[in-house]
C-alpha cells in the first residue's frame, strides 16, 4: 500500500499551498491506523523540515514501511543533510529506506 502527500497540480494556484495544521493533525491520527502502508512519497509543500519532523515519530509506529520517498526539484543539499538527520531515528529503528529524487516524477 502506498500513500502520496503532494502539492497542487500544475495549473492550481500554488500561492497559500502551505499545508495546514488540520491536514498534518489528521495525518497524524490516520496514518498509525494504515498498518499496511509500505512506501510513502513526500512532495512539494508537504516536504518541509518542519512537516517531516512532526511526521517521523508517527512513521515509526507503522510496522510495514519500507520506503520513504523525498522529491523537491530545488531541494539544496543542506536541507537534504537536515533531512537525513530528522529521519535517522526512523532509519534506524524501523530499517526505513529513505530516497531521495531531485527530479520532476
Amino acid at each position: 500500500e502506498s500513500l502520496y502527500l503532494d502539492s497542487p497540480r500544475t495549473g492550481e494556484p500554488k500561492e497559500g499551498a502551505e499545508v495546514s495544521n488540520n491536514q498534518v493533525v489528521a495525518l497524524e491520527c490516520a496514518l498509525p491506523k494504515m498498518t499496511q502502508l509500505t512506501d510513502l512519497y513526500i512532495r512539494g509543500s508537504w516536504m518541509t523540515n518542519r512537516l517531516v519532523a512532526r511526521l517521523a515519530p508517527v512513521l515509526q509506529q507503522i510496522p510495514k514501511l519500507q520506503e520513504l520517498y523525498l522529491w523537491d526539484e530545488n531541494l539544496p543539499e543542506e536541507r537534504k543533510t537536515e533531512m537525513d538527520l530528522i529521519l535517522s531515528q526512523l532509519v534506524a529503528t524501523n530499517k526505513v529506506t529513505v530516497k531521495y529524487s531531485f527530479h520532476t516524477l
